[in-house]
């Protein structure tokens, strides 16, 4: 959500994810996330991140289509 509450992108659900645009890019955070509910979230270091996407190219596949996504938009 912007300043003025307008939603650019809904992330949501057990496994979605933000943020990996800054970290694939190597370039400062792009985007901030406020939750209009409660929710729960898990910090994953850029390090550990690295490691994932080393360990499962399935998922960063995945992960690297949404970031050219987003980037489009």
């Amino acid at each position: 959500m912007t300043e003025f509450d307008e939603v650019i992108d809904e992330v949501s659900g057990p496994s979605a994810y933000f943020g990996e645009v800054a970290i694939i890019e190597q370039v400062p955070r792009t985007a901030s996330v406020r939750c209009t509910n409660t929710c729960s979230t898990y910090e994953l270091r850029k390090d550990d991140f690295k490691s994932v996407m080393d360990k499962y190219p399935d998922i960063a596949k995945k992960i690297k289509q949404t970031a050219e996504i987003r980037m489009q938009n």
